[in-house]
C-alpha cells in the first residue's frame, strides 16, 4: 500500500498539505519512506494504481476554498511513482486543471479522470484520458451535471461507467465518441454511493426512501448491473439493510466491514466478516492486497483528529 500527499484537515479544504508519502509491506508489518515526488504539496488529488505504478494526478494547495469550478489553483500536473525501483517521473500535464469535484480510475491501459466545471454559462462534467505508454491526454465526450455532484467512475477493463447526481449513470461507447445512458430499473430505489468491480461484475447499493416516520428512514440493498443492457437486479441479502458506504471489491468477494459481511460472488452466499477491533473512521484510506484489506488513517468524529495507524482485515 502506498500513500502520498494529503492534508491536516480533508473535510474542509484548510490547513496544511503534504509532500511526503510511505509505503506498506503487509508480509513484514513495516513501513518505509518513499523518495521525494517531482510535485508541490497537495491534497484532494485522483491517485490510482497500475499495477507497477501509481499515479498521481491534480489536487490542489489548502487553505485555497473549495473549488466548485475550474476557476482556482488546481493542479494540471502529475507523476508516476515506481515503487520496485522507488523512483518517480513526471507526466505530461492535462489539457484541464483538478477542481473538487474530481475522480479518477484505472481502465487497464489508461488513468481515467473526471470533474465537474463550468463551459461558459453551463455546468459541465469533463472527461479526459491519461495513456501512460504514449505520455498523452485525450479529451472525451462530456455530460451536463452540476457543480455539487458527487461522481463515481469504475472500469471493467471492457466497459467505462460513469454515475453522478447531476447526469445518470452512463456506459462509454466502445468507439469513446458518446456516452450511452443506462436506465437505473429500479422503482423507487436509486443507485447509491461508490460502483464495485469484482470478478468483472458491476455492483452498487440503492437507497430506497421509507418515509420521514420511518425508523431508518432510508432501506439499503446490494444489486448488480448488466452493463450490455443497463438492467440491475437485487442481490438477497440476511442484513436486510446495507446502510454503510463502506463497499469494498475484493476478487472474487463483496466487503461490508461495518456491517462485518462478505458475499461470495461464486458461491452467491453471504458470511460473517471476522474483524479486529477499531474505531469508526471517515476518509480511511483502503487497500485490496490480493489476500486482505488494508484500512489507514481517516478519522473520528472531529476531522482533526486523524488517526496515524490502521488495522488489516483478513476475509476467510
Amino acid at each position: 500500500m502506498i500513500i502520498w500527499g494529503g492534508a491536516e484537515d480533508e473535510l474542509s479544504f484548510s490547513g496544511a498539505s503534504f509532500e511526503d508519502g510511505a509505503a506498506y509491506d503487509p508480509q513484514l508489518d513495516v513501513w518505509r519512506e518513499i523518495a521525494a515526488a517531482p510535485l508541490s504539496r497537495r491534497s484532494g488529488h485522483v491517485a490510482v494504481w497500475t499495477g507497477s505504478e501509481m499515479l498521481v494526478w491534480g489536487g490542489t494547495h489548502r487553505g485555497a476554498g473549495y473549488l466548485l469550478d475550474d476557476q482556482g489553483p488546481g493542479f494540471r500536473d502529475g507523476a508516476a511513482f515506481d515503487p520496485a525501483n522507488n523512483t518517480w517521473r513526471r507526466i505530461a500535464d492535462s489539457p484541464a486543471g483538478w477542481t473538487a469535484k474530481a475522480t479518477g480510475t484505472w481502465t487497464g491501459t489508461e488513468l481515467v479522470v473526471a470533474r465537474t466545471a463550468r463551459d461558459g454559462g453551463e455546468q459541465v462534467l469533463e472527461v479526459m484520458a491519461y495513456d501512460p505508454a504514449v505520455d498523452t491526454w485525450t479529451i472525451l465526450p462530456a455530460l451536463a451535471s452540476n457543480l455539487e455532484s458527487e461522481i463515481y467512475m469504475a472500469s471493467t477493463g471492457n466497459d467505462l461507467l460513469l454515475r453522478n447526481y447531476g447526469s445518470g449513470m452512463y456506459r462509454l461507447a466502445d468507439d469513446a465518441s458518446s456516452w450511452i445512458a443506462l436506465d437505473p430499473n429500479l422503482g423507487d430505489a436509486g443507485v447509491f454511493g461508490p460502483l464495485a468491480i469484482a470478478s468483472d461484475r458491476v455492483f452498487a447499493r440503492t437507497r430506497e426512501y421509507l418515509g420521514a416516520d420511518a425508523d431508518p428512514r432510508y432501506r439499503s440493498s446490494l444489486v448488480e448491473l448488466d452493463v450490455r443492457t443497463g438492467t440491475w437486479s437485487s442481490v438477497p441479502d440476511p442484513h436486510g439493510n446495507l446502510a454503510t458506504e463502506w463497499l469494498v471489491a475484493a476478487d472474487n468477494q463483496l466487503l461490508f466491514p461495518e456491517q462485518r459481511l462478505a458475499y461470495h460472488l461464486e458461491a452467491a452466499e453471504w458470511s460473517e466478516l471476522d474483524m479486529p477491533p477499531m474505531a469508526e473512521r471517515m476518509y480511511e484510506v483502503e487497500a485490496w492486497l490480493g489476500d486482505r484489506l488494508a484500512v489507514w488513517g481517516g478519522s473520528e468524529g472531529d476531522h482533526m483528529a486523524a488517526f496515524a495507524g490502521g488495522v488489516i482485515i483478513a476475509p476467510q
